[in-house]
């Protein structure tokens, strides 16, 4: 049985022309996920374009009978000046290796 430790990096591409705020990050992974939705920011707290957060994703113990196929974790926010609801999501499965 292995232990896994990761992180989500969550960021606004330099090339954005606002910061978000709100933001939320959901992965709805059964085993490794969020368990919900969780706020990686302080309340009215901006995400600038080219600012990087790392937020430690859950401990849990995985094992070769019951791999996690793929599943989407998503990041949400509000553009500052527009208002406009922002949405990105990103795919990731944990599945045994040969090393296993």
């Amino acid at each position: 049985m292995l232990t896994s430790l990761y992180c989500y990096e969550i960021s606004v591409p330099s090339t954005s022309e606002e910061c978000l705020y709100d933001v939320v990050l959901t992965n709805p992974a059964r085993r490794s996920g969020t368990k919900g939705s969780m706020a990686p920011t302080k309340v009215n707290e901006l995400m600038c374009p080219g600012k990087k957060m790392y937020v430690p994703g859950p401990v849990s113990s995985l094992d070769k009978e019951w791999p996690e196929g793929m599943v989407f974790a998503s990041v949400e926010g509000y553009g500052y000046y527009s208002g406009i609801r922002r949405v990105s999501r990103d795919g990731a499965g944990v599945f045994p290796s040969d090393g296993f």
